[in-house]
Formats: structure tokens, sequence, C-alpha cells
């Protein structure tokens, strides 16, 4: 039996030893919540993991798929490459700068490792995969993220030819915005040898951003195998995510990875405004 770490189960081990080691993790734990909560976001006094099981039990009984230790939750359709990145052996996901025409307040981005010098200088991550190959590594997944990729579409052409070139067995795919996947892009990216492009859905665009990308979304299908949606839900938008949803099942796409919203450390006047708050528990110890 797993029980989670808490004040109240730390009292019930009895091997001292154990009862030592387990407090180490609930004191990285609560210093965890009060690096959250000094960052300037609100942390939720009320705890729904007990619904949240019984919720993950219904969907099970109507037939989806659980994986990840229940983390992770799929009917129909799973990308290859979402089942490779359980292991992440043979994966790599390149990008070429972290620049990007759209300021999500959700995004990750600025927290990574030399992002201001990114937002204005690029990888080259074509010669990247020739240094891998000379290297004898082998790769069976590759994917070109951002930023936004479609900023800089000779690179991302250029990427995905290389990939076709130097490991032909691999599966690859971009990430996207969609609002640079113009035709001729489109049409560039599949002489390359491009085979899943995944696009991102604002909820917080107006119905005229979602229109554009739904029909970027149909052009992609005239030319890239695989078509997906990626994309986090955003709290009170039910209705405008059934819509979506009904859209993307008209278009016919292969599948949508609904992503669980997360606070970024960054941009809490943004969050607070939307009176979203960091989970009670968001992580298992």
């Amino acid at each position: 039996m797993i029980v989670d770490i808490t004040n109240e189960t730390l009292k019930q081990i009895k091997n001292p030893r154990l009862a030592d080691y387990a407090a180490i993790y609930l004191r990285i734990f609560d210093d965890f919540m009060q690096q959250v909560a000094a960052s300037g976001i609100a942390v939720d006094s009320e705890d729904y993991s007990e619904e949240t099981a019984k919720r993950i039990a219904r969907l099970q009984q109507k037939g989806a798929i659980l994986r990840n230790s229940d983390r992770s939750i799929y009917i129909n359709a799973i990308s290859p490459a979402c089942v490779a990145c359980q292991k992440g052996i043979g994966s790599a996901t390149f990008f070429t700068s972290l620049q990007c025409h759209r300021h999500c307040y959700y995004c990750f981005n600025p927290n990574q490792v030399d992002y201001e010098y990114f937002q204005q200088n690029k990888r080259t991550p074509a010669q990247e995969l020739d240094q891998i190959q000379a290297a004898g590594q082998r790769v069976d997944y590759l994917a070109l993220t951002g930023g936004e990729p479609l900023l800089h579409k000779v690179e991302a052409t250029q990427f995905f030819q290389t990939a076709s070139d130097t490991f032909p067995q691999a599966h690859t795919r971009l990430y996207t915005t969609g609002d640079h996947a113009n035709e001729e892009t489109l049409q560039q990216l599949q002489a390359a040898g491009l085979e899943e492009i995944r696009f991102s859905i604002r909820m917080h665009d107006l119905a005229k951003g979602h229109r554009l990308t739904f029909e970027r979304i149909a052009l992609a299908k005239q030319y890239i195998p695989t078509v997906m949606v990626e994309m986090p839900i955003l709290p009170g938008t039910l209705t405008e995510m059934k819509a979506v949803l009904l859209e993307l099942e008209a278009l016919d796409i292969h599948s949508i990875n609904l992503l669980e919203f997360c606070y970024p450390f960054t941009n809490p006047q943004s969050f607070n405004e939307r009176a979203f708050k960091v989970k009670k528990r968001p992580f298992h110890i």
C-alpha cells in the first residue's frame, strides 16, 4: 500500500529510521510550498485529491487508458512520441531560439537557462543533429520547439531535412502556434519529411483568433501526416473548451493533448487576477 507522506501519516511510521528519512522529504515539500507562496500566488486550502481519484476511476470504467501512475489518461489515439516520452530514451527536442510573438502569461520559457540570451540569439539545431550522428548516438524521436519555431522558417526546414537525412528512422514533430504555418511553409515542411505537427490554442483568445488556428489546422492536414493540438486547460473555460473539441472533431485531427494548467513562477498577478490558486498538494511524496 502506498501512502502519501503528510504531517499526519508521518506519525504512523513505526520505524524510526524510516520516519527520519520520510521527514526529510516532508521538510523539502514544506520549503517548496513556502517558496510558491512567497512568489506571490495563493495556495488553495481545499484538497481535491479524493474527488480527482473518483473522476479518474469513472474515466477508467468508461474505457480510458491510464498511464504513468494515472497521471496520463488517453482514449482512442496517442502519438508514438508521447509513448516514447514515458522513458525519454532515444528522444531529443531542439529549438532555434526562444523568441515568440505571443506572450502567454502561463508560459514556462522564462525559466529556461539563458532565456534572455536566446531571445536575441539563435542555435543551429540542424548542426546539432549532425554532431549527434557523428558521435554515434541513435535517436528515434526528434522535435523542434521554441519560442515559436516558425519565426525561423529556413532553420526549421533545414532541421527536418537534416533529421530525414541523418536519422531516417526517427519520428519527427513540430510545435507551433500555427500563426506562421501558411501553405508555402507547410509544403516545405512536408518536403523536408515532417511527420507530426502540434498546434497550440489559447483559450483566452477571441473567436477570431481561434478561427485562424482552425483554418491553419485544416490546411496542415493537406500536407502533414499527423496533425494534433496540444494545449493547457484553463479553469473556468468548460463551455469554450467543449466548443473547441467539437471544432477539432469536425476537422478530424489525429488527437489532442490536454495539459495540466501550471504556474510557471512568473506573472503571479495574472493568476491572482483570475483567482487561480496552486493546488494544496501539487506533488505526491
